[in-house]
């Protein structure tokens, strides 16, 4: 079954299908973690059955919102941190400060990359990525790894299996090296068409805006926030200060425009 229609599930429906059973985990990303750990939660006492992760890509996840004391948002969610990054429609001139400062974007991936390895045993299961935490980042693949999620690893309830390709078998999975899983549930935690899902509750021409030659637009950008504000008219700084503006991160109770604004 798809992670989809696992979550139509009753609480006590979800219990049952997991509870003693074989499961098999198809992914690496948010849903595929959070339902490898239920699965374990599940199984948990006499009777109980490990689930395996099947893991074609591994992700780069972290355990919380700090990197070695120092607020993540810092690093991304930022006025100031938007320079070191690239984005469409640049300037010339902040075109160049980004191709200048692309060595101090690779030492900021390399500087979150210290402090995941540090702080979870990726390494010791086969899951750090080949790939800089910021590539992740960018294509909104990175994920907060529950705490607990590692601990019930170690005990044994949650295992990992890295392979390139797998088929469905009579026991259950069969992987690429010719070895099988036995699985009692499948569950594919694989990603779903968001952009899909978007346009069927959008109504038109607002639907059309969703859409950009490069594929869904990021509404969470603050590029694309400021874009916004100057075609209304209104000042896309939204903050107090200067500082405040360029060191702090950008929210929804930031864009509340006050009557003044919207005359």
């Amino acid at each position: 079954m798809h992670s989809m229609d696992y979550c139509k599930l009753e609480k006590e429906e979800a219990l049952d299908l997991l509870r003693g059973k074989k499961v098999a985990v198809i992914g690496f990303k948010k849903s595929a973690i959070d339902l490898a750990l239920e699965s374990a939660l599940a199984n948990r006492g006499e009777g109980g059955q490990a689930c395996t992760m099947v893991v074609r890509t591994t992700h780069w996840v972290i355990p919380h919102y700090w990197v070695w004391g120092l607020p993540f948002f810092l690093f991304y969610s930022t006025i100031a941190a938007q320079f070191l990054h690239d984005k469409p429609n640049r300037s010339f001139l902040r075109t160049l400060f980004c191709l200048l400062f692309s060595l101090l974007r690779a030492m900021v991936s390399k500087f979150i990359e210290s402090y995941v390895t540090w702080k979870l045993p990726l390494e010791k299961y086969g899951l750090k990525p080949d790939h800089p935490f910021e590539e992740d980042y960018a294509s909104c693949q990175m994920a907060i790894i529950p705490e607990n999620f590692f601990e019930e690893a170690d005990k044994g309830m949650i295992r990992f299996k890295k392979t390139p390709k797998w088929c469905f078998c009579d026991e259950g999975i069969e992987f690429e090296d010719g070895t099988t899983l036995e699985a009692d549930v499948v569950i594919l935690a694989t990603g779903y068409d968001g952009d899909k899902k978007l346009k069927a509750i959008i109504p038109e021409p607002f639907r059309s805006w969703l859409e950009f030659p490069w594929g869904l637009m990021p509404l969470y950008s603050i590029q694309h926030a400021d874009d916004l504000c100057n075609d209304m008219g209104l000042n896309p700084r939204r903050k107090s200060n200067l500082f405040l503006d360029v060191f702090c991160p950008y929210g929804s109770q930031d864009y509340r425009f006050d009557q003044e604004e919207t005359k």
